[in-house]
């Protein structure tokens, strides 16, 4: 990452810890690096950070043990023609990625995207359909 990010904690006692599930703070820039490395399947500067079976694993379709087709380690899948998977933050941060074409979309915002739900259909895929 090129600047400084923050996991917020879960108090604000000594003995708190990062919600790792949730609450990465980091720049529009750095989101990018992320999905340049999930794109390069964990190669960045052409050396292995991250598995390639990890990133796999991370952005298949997977129903075993009752998981959601649609939802795997905090990414959800698009829609299966595109084959293309992202994730979203509270304030309307977006992470798209889309292998096919090579794409990778950032959006940071102030509005949570939860209360658009067809932002991807609306917005995102649009954008990769003019591609």
């Amino acid at each position: 990452m090129q600047y400084e990010a923050i996991w917020s904690l879960d108090n604000k006692r000594e003995n708190s810890f990062e919600k790792s599930f949730s609450n990465f703070n980091c720049t529009a820039i750095d989101l990018a690096k992320l999905g340049r490395l999930y794109l390069n399947k964990g190669v960045w500067d052409n050396e292995q950070i991250l598995s390639e079976s990890y990133i796999y694993d991370a952005t298949r379709r997977d129903t075993t043990n009752g998981s959601s087709w649609n939802f795997q380690y905090n990414f959800k899948l698009g829609p299966k023609q595109y084959e293309s998977y992202y994730t979203r933050g509270l304030y309307g941060q977006l992470l798209y990625i889309y292998p096919k074409m090579n794409v990778i979309i950032v959006r940071i915002g102030e509005v949570d995207l939860k209360y658009n739900p067809q932002f991807i259909n609306n917005v995102v895929i649009q954008i990769i359909d003019q591609i």
